[in-house]
């Protein structure tokens, strides 16, 4: 029995770049989704046709800086590879997608393998602005508030320590 149902995960919004001017996933330009990846993840996904190139990653220092070439030399790697993450960038967009492994190594440029040809991105906003991609936050709304109640608490604080720490003029 295979599952051939959609397959959700929340990303964190950190590690999402959208078009910056994009309102929506479906008008947006590109999207770049920024995940980190263990040395078997990519070994695997190399042996099953998905990336290629994953061997010269094991020279790309940490963002794509280049590592050292010869022995104790600076920059040079030291960790071993199965301790290792690996950064991933996966741009998409409508028609094609790109991976690119340490911000140096392309691991993949193939057309959007998808049949509906889409971003495989959803967009999910709490409060809804229009034309903008994100939207309002959950505590946007009452930061105000928020504000003013620390601003109570710290003079009630102060007036505390005002009272216990005197200052005696003689």
């Amino acid at each position: 029995m295979v599952y051939d149902d959609p397959a959700f995960e929340v990303l964190d919004i950190f590690d999402f770049y959208v078009d910056p001017a994009a309102t929506g996933i479906d008008d947006a330009r590109y999207c770049i989704h920024r995940k980190f990846l263990s040395w078997d993840e990519l070994k695997s996904r190399e042996q099953d046709g998905i990336y290629a190139n994953v061997d010269k990653l094991k020279n790309a220092g940490s963002y794509g800086a280049p590592s050292g070439t010869g022995e104790n030399e600076p920059g040079e790697r030291t960790d071993p590879l199965d301790m290792r993450k690996f950064e991933i960038l996966e741009y998409w967009e409508d028609n094609r997608v790109i991976t690119i492994g340490e911000r140096s190594v392309i691991l993949r440029d193939i057309p959007n393998p998808f049949a509906h040809g889409k971003k495989p991105f959803v967009q999910m906003v709490f409060v809804p602005v229009p034309f903008e991609f994100y939207g309002i936050g959950v505590i946007e709304p009452i930061e105000g508030l928020q504000m003013e109640l620390n601003t109570k608490r710290n003079h009630r604080l102060d007036n505390v320590n005002m009272v216990i720490n005197r200052m005696w003029v003689l």
